[in-house]
């Protein structure tokens, strides 16, 4: 009889130890997968933040280097227009500024959808808030 009783303790304990070790197991890889997503969801913020952060310096760079360059080439092919004799060239260049203008706006189109949805959606003064 003490035998199978002390058998039935070290089994009981045996499940114990067992439940206990599933448990623990169980907690530390739920606690992990926590951490992981926790981790991937501040990564993403991060991500986005950055995003965001350079969205109007990007488009700032375009609106204002990019667009600065393309007027100065508006100006100088103008320049050079109104000094030619050929009126071949002349017209030539006239088809250049058709092209320079669309670059233009699809720069500006460009430029404006760069920024921040904040800024069209709540407006420029909340957005900054």
């Amino acid at each position: 009889y003490l035998f199978y009783s002390t058998h039935i303790v070290e089994l009981f304990m045996l499940t114990v130890g067992l439940v206990f070790r599933f448990k623990t197991t169980q907690t530390e890889k739920e606690t992990l997968q926590r951490e992981i997503v926790e981790q991937r969801q501040t990564q993403l913020e991060t991500v986005i933040q950055t995003q965001e952060t350079e969205r109007p310096r990007i488009a700032t760079d375009l609106h204002d280097d990019l667009g600065g360059t393309l007027a100065t080439i508006r100006r100088r092919i103008n320049d050079i227009r109104l000094q030619l004799s050929d009126r071949q060239v002349a017209h030539q260049l006239d088809d250049l500024q058709p092209l320079i203008q669309k670059s233009n706006d699809d720069l500006r189109r460009i430029a404006h959808n760069m920024m921040p949805p904040e800024f069209t959606r709540i407006g420029l003064c909340a957005a900054l808030q």
